[in-house]
């Protein structure tokens, strides 16, 4: 069962082409990799709790709105400074199962904006799109999935991010759902910096090398952490 799941997490990042530059992990100095797909397990849902209209996020969800409504394609949705995974990898029907969740993801008392796939999405469930805060009363755009850097709810006010630079540079990133972004866990193969010790564990304060057993074993509880978000669906059904 590990090597299954790890195969299908690798298996991602191979047939995927592209690369989004990704927060860079403390030590050693390698470029940190970008995301694939998970095989998730979306046992937990998050509420929304704010209706559109509120909390400066406004204009963000109406962009949205009006691009898919819209069928604007990858390239107009960059121009927009929206993300161009949704028009790149979803058909029109399945671009209806996108939408927006509103609401306090971590507890801090604030509201954050997600914009990603709903639970009915038969490739992207659960899928992350972008993800803004609010900054002096202005969205500012604090994450967003490429073809190999995605992000995934994981329950409780944290992140997923699984990510590859190359076959042999792919790792997963446990993450606070806020502005900092800090590591909690995280898991990396680096084949290309260590050929004969590739994977390494962050600890909380340092990475260390650890075994593909422990490493496997890691990668099964992210597997089982990832969620689905409450989402409201942005668009009516094409």
């Amino acid at each position: 069962m590990k090597k299954i799941l790890l195969c299908m997490m690798l298996l991602g990042v191979l047939t995927m082409s592209g690369c989004i530059q990704i927060n860079q992990r403390p030590e050693p100095e390698t470029t940190a990799p970008a995301v694939t797909e998970v095989p998730v397990d979306t046992h937990e849902t998050a509420p929304a709790d704010t209706p559109a209209g509120e909390d400066g996020f406004e204009a963000v969800i109406h962009q949205y709105q009006t691009a898919l409504s819209g069928n604007a394609d990858a390239q107009q949705m960059m121009e927009l400074g929206l993300n161009y995974m949704i028009p790149e990898c979803l058909a029109q029907d399945e671009r209806a199962r996108v939408g927006y969740f509103l609401g306090d993801m971590n507890g801090d008392g604030e509201k954050e904006l997600v914009i990603a796939a709903s639970s009915e999405s038969e490739y992207y469930s659960g899928l992350i799109f972008a993800m803004y805060v609010l900054e002096d009363g202005s969205p500012r755009l604090l994450v967003e999935s490429g073809e190999r850097n995605r992000w995934y709810y994981a329950g409780e006010g944290k992140l997923l991010n699984i990510a590859s630079s190359s076959a042999s540079e792919s790792g997963w990133y446990l993450c606070t759902a806020d502005g900092e972004l800090a590591y909690l866990d995280a898991v990396e193969y680096n084949g290309a910096q260590y050929p004969d010790d590739p994977w390494l564990h962050f600890t909380g304060e340092t990475w260390e090398h650890t075994t593909e057993d422990d490493a496997n074993e890691k990668l099964m509880d992210f597997s089982g952490m990832v969620s689905n978000l409450d989402i409201v669906e942005l668009v009516k059904a094409f």
